[in-house]
């Protein structure tokens, strides 16, 4: 779940819940968060929750109804959307993007861990800046697809409240990355596709294409052979492991990510896309 505040998830919830529900009972409340979050709290802990949110004025009680304060709800919306116009315009200061095919932008990561955060900023604030509603990508593996099962909801609200598509596909047929496709199956504004036959050959590069933005993301040679045993051990889904999985993105080594403008090569790129899916 996308967090207000992932610092204090409880909190962050709290005020999700009665957001969303405004007027819910206590009672109600802690079934909500447990249901809709899976964070079982004792009647005595949430007390313990709701109080700092009561005294700060963020949450309001009326008898045993809950409401989030309109006040407060105001003063937040005027402060993130300062920075979203901030962040939805060219501003060399966020990231310096490349103007023509002659320029890149290279970074470096010790881990694909460390690389994902960017890559989701990188690509978010191309969508933002470029007006493309469709995104195209492919990697050999579901890398970051995978890892990020338990952020579906994040990924929802992210491409359906932009009305932008993506159009992954895996270059993998394996139980995981069939897995990953079950997944993301009914979720709004991603599509998935395998292929045994790679459009891109025995190329190894993550790729992510949206208008004439080009990301390339190259992985360390020893995370793609750990990630080739991995796929090709777990021969069903429910042998799948989720921090054996983390523990390799977790794993120091040398990852690039590399940013081009380049309308022929992205055209190239989303053409062998496009030819898979068709």
């Amino acid at each position: 779940m996308a967090l207000l505040d992932p610092i204090h998830p409880a909190q962050s919830a709290i005020i999700a819940v009665i957001g969303k529900y405004p007027g819910i009972s206590v009672e109600n409340l802690r079934s909500k968060l447990k249901e809709e979050h899976d964070l079982p709290v004792s009647q005595m802990n949430m007390y313990k929750k709701l109080k700092p949110l009561i005294d700060e004025r963020v949450i309001l009680r009326d008898g045993r109804r809950l409401l989030v304060n309109f006040n407060w709800l105001m003063n937040a919306r005027a402060f993130l959307d300062e920075i979203f116009v901030t962040y939805s315009r060219e501003n060399e200061s966020l990231m310096s993007l490349p103007v023509d095919e002659t320029e890149e932008t290279v970074l470096t990561f010790n881990s694909l861990l460390q690389l994902e955060p960017m890559w989701d900023h990188l690509t978010q604030l191309i969508v933002q800046q470029s007006g493309e509603r469709e995104r195209y990508g492919y990697g050999k593996y579901p890398f970051f697809i995978l890892a990020d099962l338990d952020r579906k909801d994040r990924f929802q609200y992210t491409f359906s409240n932009k009305d932008v598509v993506l159009h992954y596909v895996i270059g993998d047929n394996s139980a995981l990355s069939q897995h990953a496709l079950k997944s993301y199956k009914d979720v709004p504004g991603i599509q998935v596709h395998l292929t045994k036959d790679s459009p891109f050959g025995e190329g190894d590069s993550i790729f992510t294409v949206c208008g004439s933005y080009v990301i390339e993301i190259e992985v360390d040679k020893t995370i793609l052979s750990q990630f080739s045993f991995f796929f090709d051990s777990v021969k069903d889904a429910s042998e799948f492991r989720p921090e054996l999985y983390t523990s390799i993105l977790s794993m120091k080594s040398t990852n690039t990510l590399k940013v081009r403008n380049n309308p022929k090569e992205a055209k190239e790129i989303v053409e062998k896309i496009k030819g898979v899916m068709s």
